[in-house]
């Protein structure tokens, strides 16, 4: 299965640290705690005879027997069935379009959400792409070192996955995908793009997941808005700590993002490639010499362009002032990471040439106590599991994976307006 894939870089990293309720975010209730049961299942009770007690402000009472006063809600991942809270079982889902409108450009999405029995407001996942002119599903059928010989819709599966266990999701077409670059997945022609494609810029990804934010925030009939949790995987990983200040964000999640300016991380992806290549011997050493030389021609490049010499407007297909914007965006990831005061979870697989499991470490070496890192085994960069040998794919999105995410979402516990 093993291919070289000289020219796909897809960056990314991955961090951190303990288990994690953020200082900010207090404990609310505790999860066995059922509001709203009925005093008169004790017949030697009559309120009416306390002449200090009022019935109809007693908040233990029946909220049937006061119809002015509502329940108090279920906790997190719980519906209501006959007036009962009960841990959450989803029976189907359901996916709606959406779409958000940012700088004068609609960028269009798909909300999937859990069809329960009772009444339910799932907490809501958003979805940052990786580097690249990614569809709302991430559709990939590589990474540097992997050629999978299919399509494999990673956002889709993941939150296909999230869905299913209780959460909704949204995902959106990345701005930088039209028909003519995604073999039709995206509908918008470039053509149709109200500005010059040359002028996007990093920057404009950051505002983008900002408006996605707001707009699930907004669905107040679909999703609980104050319960926001922002996936971001490769690039869009280091985007989760920049938009966590949005108002209904409660926690994020980087999937293979990286802890290193971008100039960095380019050229250590393609040597780190080539060193896991060069164990398997000389049949490799032609590919091995072509990996290193790419790696220098990177370095030097990426320095030019930081430093304001580059002889030319662009490299490697993309204008000059979008790579030097992309530094910009990386420059701070420490001071970024430690200024969310958030639960975040990191996790990196071990078999990511992209995003090599070293930068977990680093996050973690950060000592974030708000931060949860961990590796996950035989898992590449598109969190695509391999069997245990590496040879074969056993799952197109790491079922561990999904695991780990949903076991420490539903940890967290937050108090009112947190």
């Amino acid at each position: 299965m093993r291919k070289l894939l000289l020219f796909l870089l897809v960056f990314s990293v991955v961090g951190c640290g303990s288990p994690a309720v953020g200082p900010d975010l207090p404990t609310d209730q505790e999860p066995g705690e059922e509001p709203g049961e009925d005093p008169g299942e004790d017949p030697g009770e009559d309120p009416g005879e306390d002449p200090g007690e009022d019935p109809g402000e007693d908040p233990g009472e029946d909220p049937g027997e006061d119809p002015g006063q509502e329940p108090e809600p279920c906790a997190r991942y719980q519906e209501r069935i006959d007036g009962a809270c009960s841990d959450v079982t989803p029976i189907g889902l359901e996916s709606r379009e959406l779409s958000f409108v940012r700088d004068g450009y609609e960028l269009r999405g798909t909300l999937v959400l859990p069809v329960t029995e009772g009444s339910y407001l799932p907490p809501v996942f958003v979805l940052a792409h990786g580097s690249g002119p990614n569809d709302r599903d991430e559709t990939a059928s590589a990474n540097l070192g992997y050629h999978y010989g299919q399509d494999i819709p990673t956002f889709r599966l993941l939150a296909e996955g999230l869905a299913k266990a209780g959460a909704a999701v949204f995902r959106f077409d990345k701005r930088t995908c039209f028909r003519e670059n995604s073999d039709g997945r995206c509908p918008t022609s470039y053509r149709d793009y109200p500005g010059f494609l040359d002028d996007i810029l990093v920057d404009d990804f950051v505002e983008d997941l900002r408006a996605a934010v707001r707009t699930v925030a907004d669905l107040h009939e679909l999703v609980d808005g104050k319960d926001i949790t922002v996936i971001g995987h490769s690039e869009g990983a280091n985007f989760v700590p920049q938009v966590a200040d949005e108002p209904g964000v409660v926690a994020g999640v980087q999937l293979a993002g990286a802890s290193l300016p971008i100039d960095q991380v380019a050229p250590e992806q393609l040597r780190a490639f080539a060193d896991d290549l060069e164990t398997y011997g000389e049949r490799y050493a032609a590919d091995v010499a072509a990996l290193r030389a790419r790696a220098d021609e990177y370095e030097l490049a990426l320095s030019q362009i930081r430093a304001g010499t580059y002889p030319s407007d662009s490299f490697d297909g993309a204008p000059v002032r979008y790579w030097k914007n992309w530094m910009d965006r990386t420059d701070h990831l420490q001071e970024e990471f430690l200024a969310m005061s958030k639960p975040i979870l990191l996790l990196n697989g071990d078999r990511d040439y992209n995003v090599v499991p070293s930068h977990l470490e680093r996050f973690r070496s950060w000592g974030a106590a708000h931060a949860t890192c961990k590796i996950v085994p035989n898992v590449t960069h598109s969190f695509v599991q391999l069997t245990s040998n590496a040879s074969d794919i056993k799952e197109l999105f790491s079922k561990r994976a999904l695991d780990m995410i949903m076991v420490w979402h539903r940890s967290l516990s937050f108090s009112e307006g947190s």
